[in-house]
């Protein structure tokens, strides 16, 4: 179990991308994934990993991860998290 994120691992994944041994489709596919976690800490994690992603990885990045179907996810996510916090 992770107590911090692994920035090795995630600036790793930012050169493969950027250098075309992972596909932006295939990481943001697999990002969506973890993001959308029954596990907490790794949706967290993963949403550290997006915003690395998206802060390095450029347009094609962009326009995999940022899909209307994405925002939606997020937006669930965030509700569950308000849900969570405020006890309602």
């Amino acid at each position: 179990m992770l107590l911090e994120p692994d920035w090795d691992a995630t600036l790793q994944l930012c050169d493969a991308i950027r250098g075309g041994e992972v596909t932006p489709k295939y990481a943001a596919n697999a990002l969506t994934k973890k993001v959308l976690d029954k596990n907490t800490h790794v949706s967290l994690y993963a949403l550290f990993v997006v915003e690395s992603c998206i802060k390095n990885c450029g347009g094609k990045f962009h326009e995999e991860i940022l899909t209307p179907q994405f925002m939606e996810n997020l937006h669930d996510l965030a509700k569950k998290s308000e849900l969570a916090i405020t006890g309602k």
